[in-house]
């Protein structure tokens, strides 16, 4: 019933499911991302008159080169996924030696680019994205080996190493669907954002129902952020017939428990999560 409405309304708007929940501004955001993701301009990069630079040029922007760049961000992937608690000295050494191995490599291939591309380098984005990773990664095992020689608590060399991750993100450079799954995401940012703030409405007008009937006598209705984070999971319809039971158990109200609870699952999890789904 819920996606022959929103079909209804698609067709009266003249657009798509995303449209019906955009105010006239936001809508006129969505069209100009659509727009933007509809044309794609072409930039032209003249190959290098000299031979030096012609040759790096051939290699930034040959396929055989992107992949072995793809390799390079998955080995280091797995390579990350073998980090443990309690690891022996050796398996750490050895990751330390295959980050810093990994990072020249990255590095080389900017200096790679860089030298066949010039100054239209920068001009990419994806490009700038590239080049920022590697310079924080850089900057990582710099700060990594100062802060070792010095006493300071390991916490914060954990927290270094976080900018490894980011090496992670390039995989969105190389793949195409993730790229396009991205950019469907940011269209639908403002349709979101929308059902979002209404899912809070409900969870909010819930909670504050909640905490009158039952917050004497169930801990997790006690206080309203207790009771929103509560209602947020059963968003989810994770565990409701548990709690549930508990508020039956209680004695106090156990039919506007059962109504109370059943209707919320069905206005959040039945309706409006997937309105989430028609949106995405």
């Amino acid at each position: 019933v819920i996606i022959d409405n929103f079909n209804m309304l698609k067709k009266k708007y003249e657009g798509g499911i995303v449209e019906v929940f955009l105010t006239d501004s936001q809508r006129a955001y969505y069209t100009a991302m659509l727009k933007l993701a509809r044309k794609k301009p072409q930039r032209i990069v003249t190959r290098p008159t000299n031979p030096y630079p012609r040759v790096f040029y051939d290699v930034a922007i040959s396929r055989r080169f992107e992949m072995l760049v793809f390799v390079l961000i998955v080995l280091n992937m797995v390579a990350m996924t073998v980090e443990h608690y309690q690891q022996p000295e050796e398996v750490t050494q050895v990751l330390d030696a295959l980050n810093v191995g990994f990072t020249a490599l990255f590095c080389v291939e900017a200096l790679i680019k860089i030298a066949g591309l010039r100054h239209h380098y920068f001009t990419f984005p994806w490009n700038i994205f590239d080049l920022t990773v590697i310079l924080m990664s850089c900057g990582g095992i710099i700060f990594e080996e100062a802060l070792r020689s010095l006493v300071i608590s390991p916490t914060l060399l954990r927290v270094i190493r976080l900018v490894r991750i980011g090496r992670v993100l390039r995989l969105i450079k190389a793949a195409k669907g993730i790229r396009k799954l991205l950019f469907a995401l940011v269209i639908s940012l403002p349709a979101l954002f929308n059902i979002g703030a209404l899912l809070f409405l409900v969870t909010f007008v819930y909670a504050i129902v909640g905490m009158q009937l039952f917050g004497a006598h169930h801990g997790d209705f006690s206080t309203l952020a207790r009771s929103v984070v509560l209602l947020f999971r059963l968003a989810t319809s994770a565990g409701w017939n548990d709690v549930l039971d508990a508020l039956v158990a209680t004695n106090v109200h156990p039919t506007l428990a059962v109504v109370y609870l059943v209707t919320y699952i069905v206005v959040t999890f039945m309706v409006i999560i997937n309105m989430y789904i028609a949106v995405i």
